[in-house]
């Protein structure tokens, strides 16, 4: 009996402590661009229809076409990401600061300081680039939390800051909604969605991420004995 209850002890113990220690994540949607329906060619449509498997298909790729847009690459705090299915970009928060910007551009530059150690990134001159400020407030009246968004101007420098999201596209195919939208306090930063507008390649820009993309990989980790103590030491590629 006292064994079953040290080791649900234990568990408690193993559980909070992932509850605790869980890591704070910045998190935002890409989602297609509302656009005005088309004219639908009524015969057509209802041959479409007669078969309950096409109409089933059709609404589905609908559905997803309208709420989700993977292949979205963006960085941020030295890591490089992808859009997933659902349109979910995740990485680790590594500023606490309630703020932040995000860059759309097609491409950056890394500065190296030492070996393949990028220093910071620069914007390319002459290169397209659209730069907003996302930061939460409350509103003093309701005691309402909210976002709000504003473009910028570009820097005189073009070094993109530490606190940034740097989204690999043309301005012009990528919609940052400006002004209010209500969210919730917490650890975590669950941006406001973003929009992709027609003419968005996920091809091109996956290009001009292969020829930054080495800058971005993970340090390795090893282990090394000293006095019977295990050291982590962590080493770059």
């Amino acid at each position: 009996m006292n064994n079953m209850i040290r080791s649900v002890a234990c568990n408690i113990c193993i559980l909070l402590g992932m509850t605790i220690h869980a890591q704070q994540r910045i998190i935002f949607f890409t989602r297609a661009y509302p656009a005005l329906r088309d004219t639908i060619d009524s015969e057509k449509f209802l041959q479409q229809i007669q078969d309950p498997g096409k109409a089933a298909r059709k609404i589905l790729k609908q559905s997803i076409k309208a709420y989700a847009q993977p292949g979205v690459f963006s960085t941020y705090g030295g890591y490089i990401t992808i859009s997933n299915t659902n349109g979910q970009t995740s990485f680790p928060r590594k500023h606490q600061r309630p703020f932040i910007y995000v860059y759309v551009t097609q491409d950056i530059n890394p500065v190296i300081m030492i070996g393949k150690t990028v220093h910071h990134w620069e914007l390319i001159p002459n290169l397209p680039v659209e730069v907003y400020t996302i930061e939460l407030k409350q509103d003093p009246d309701t005691q309402l939390y909210y976002w709000e968004t504003a473009r910028t101007t570009v820097p005189n420098d073009d070094i993109v800051p530490l606190d940034s999201i740097v989204i690999i596209a043309k301005p012009k195919n990528i919609y940052v909604p400006l002004g209010a939208t209500l969210t919730e306090s917490s650890s975590h930063m669950l941006l406001p969605d973003i929009y992709i507008r027609k003419g968005f390649s996920p091809l091109i820009n996956s290009l001009n991420v292969l020829k930054t993309k080495h800058f971005f990989r993970q340090p390795k980790i090893e282990f090394k004995q000293a006095n019977s103590t295990y050291w982590m030491i962590q080493q770059g590629d």
